[in-house]
């Protein structure tokens, strides 16, 4: 019976191989799985960055337009007007 005692220590280091290389598999699963997170951390930060920008540009424009109107104009002649009265005043 060598030949099954061989054959069963054949089996157990291919089964020693096998469990090695599934805990690498599982190791790197796990670092992509870390990397993966990491990126969709920064992914989120950049969204709410971009929204954060997007609505100040909004408030600019909306400023902007405010500027262009006519109540604009009456409020920049107000404001000039205050700053000379501060200056003789």
């Amino acid at each position: 019976m060598p030949e099954a005692s061989e054959t069963a220590a054949r089996r157990h280091r291919e089964q020693g191989d096998l469990r090695e290389e599934n805990l690498k598999l599982r190791e790197e699963v796990l670092t992509l799985r870390d990397a993966q997170i990491g990126t969709e951390a920064r992914l989120a930060e950049a969204l709410g960055r971009l929204r954060v920008l997007e609505t100040e540009m909004m408030r600019y424009q909306e400023i902007e337009q405010l500027y262009r109107s006519r109540t604009g104009h009456f409020l920049q002649s107000y404001h000039r007007l205050r700053r000379r009265l501060r200056r003789t005043g």
